[in-house]
């Protein structure tokens, strides 16, 4: 049980007997990785499958390096929060001045 990284179709999946039970959305913008949503196949809520999927896209995003996220998902905002080797995903440079 192992998401992989769907780029065709924009999207971070995870397969378990032929069917994709859990998948977070992704675009770029720019250097910035936006996650719009996640969605977990209905009858497999609950399992944490959401978790694993959105967990393997960050790992990656880290491993690669260069940018940042942009957690639009309440999902993704709230695993990042609540997982302190995810946060620096959300460092942005300083603002307008």
């Amino acid at each position: 049980m192992t998401p992989h990284n769907n780029t065709d179709a924009g999207r971070w999946e995870l397969v378990v007997d032929g069917e994709v039970v859990s998948y977070a959305d992704y675009h770029y913008d720019g250097t910035r990785v936006v996650f719009p949503h996640t969605v977990t196949a209905p009858h497999h809520r609950g399992k944490g499958y959401a978790a694993v999927v959105v967990e393997a896209a960050l790992d990656d995003i880290l491993a690669t390096g260069g940018r940042t996220v942009v957690p639009s998902c309440w999902f993704v905002a709230d695993l990042i929060a609540a997982t302190p080797r995810f946060q620096p995903l959300l460092q942005v440079g300083p603002g307008p001045t």
